[in-house]
């Protein structure tokens, strides 16, 4: 399970979003994102981790998680830090 999360995490998904999405940048901010999303692709259960790997939609999957945390007003994300981006005003996320 730690070779699965450290591959898909290694490939940065969390920064990308939050660079494309948060219109100003800030590092502490980013820094929180990150971790608060490292403890979301932990509580994915093992089966369904493994399963999403071999699969290969792992990576798409973990991707719609953080953009969740960053637009759902109720995400713990957001409870934390009220960072809710309006969803109609999102472009292009889907090719993050």
């Amino acid at each position: 399970m730690k070779d699965i999360i450290a591959d898909i995490y290694s490939k940065h998904i969390p920064l990308k979003i939050y660079k494309k999405l948060i219109p100003y940048y800030n590092w502490e901010l980013l820094q929180d994102y990150e971790q608060q999303m490292l403890v979301e692709l932990y509580n994915i259960p093992t089966d369904k981790l493994e399963k999403l790997y071999i699969n290969k939609e792992l990576e798409n999957y973990f991707a719609q998680i953080c953009l969740n945390q960053l637009v759902n007003k109720k995400s713990t994300f957001n409870k934390l830090y009220e960072t809710t981006i309006n969803k109609a005003e999102l472009t292009d996320y889907e090719d993050l």
